[in-house]
């Protein structure tokens, strides 16, 4: 099923690395503004194919483009690592040398619940007094 779910694209959510940002689609030759998470602002310009390239992306998040007299464009950014951004799940996660965690498929043992015997108490005490209003009233 893992591998089901990496094939169709629906284990990872993909976006550019952290690093450098790259865009397509400008004018040749425009001015663009960029902004992005973390007071990000920086200025650039397209090259004759209406790319841009080069531009340092140090955060994680969401980055907008916008052409001097264009829309702007949306373009989100991941961490560096495709892992770390992975929706998979995993057997086993490393935090450090000395720490691992594991997953375990032994049912979690708790306390028995006890709404049955309340209840189970409750309907013996309903059918008691049941009993006792319908009885035959002897006399006397």
């Amino acid at each position: 099923m893992q591998a089901a779910l990496h094939e169709s694209g629906l284990a990872e959510a993909e976006a550019a690395p952290t690093g450098v940002l790259s865009a397509d689609g400008f004018t040749p030759d425009v001015s663009c503004s960029i902004t992005g998470p973390g007071n990000f602002r920086r200025t650039a310009q397209a090259d004759k194919q209406g790319r841009l390239t080069g531009i340092p992306a140090p955060r994680a998040g969401e980055y907008t483009i916008t052409a001097s007299g264009g829309s702007p464009q949306t373009v989100g950014v991941s961490l560096l690592s495709a892992t770390e951004t992975s929706l998979a799940a995993v057997d086993k996660l490393h935090f450090n040398d000395q720490l691992t965690v594991a997953a375990t498929t032994a049912p979690v043992k708790s306390d028995r619940a006890l709404w049955w015997a309340i209840a189970l108490t409750a309907f013996l005490a309903l059918l008691a007094e049941w009993w006792w209003f319908q009885r035959p009233i002897r006399a006397v």
